[in-house]
């Protein structure tokens, strides 16, 4: 995995496994973690999201949490859909309100998408 994808799915993973009660622990900084957490088989969902992952095995957090894969690919491909479909108003936008203008507007509702997000 890459860098920033890394640090926001073990985010991602800390949230929702700090919202079923379990205890999140980072490879990097407590390497006795995995002995701390005494997962039971009933409780599947604690497995998935607050299992402890080495270095070698980052690769496999996403292959086995489908709903963290599910996550990942929608919050990446908004980048990418975004730019699409400003890139079709992006003509009427400067036509409407001028370059500056546009600009600003477009700023302005990326803004508050970010601001929504967090």
């Amino acid at each position: 995995m890459n860098g920033p994808q890394t640090v926001m799915v073990n985010w991602v993973r800390e949230v929702n496994c700090t919202r079923l009660g379990g205890i999140f622990c980072w490879s990097d900084f407590n390497i006795t973690c995995s002995d701390q957490l005494n997962f039971n088989e009933t409780s599947p969902f604690l497995v998935m999201w607050c299992k402890a992952y080495s270095e070698d095995e980052e690769d496999n957090i996403i292959l086995e949490n489908p709903e963290l894969n599910t996550f990942w690919a929608i919050s990446s491909s908004f980048l990418n859909v975004g730019g699409f479909v400003s890139s079709l108003f992006c003509k009427a936008l400067a036509n409407c309100f001028g370059l500056k203008g546009a600009l600003y507007l477009l700023s302005g509702i990326y803004c508050c998408g970010v601001l929504t997000v967090v």
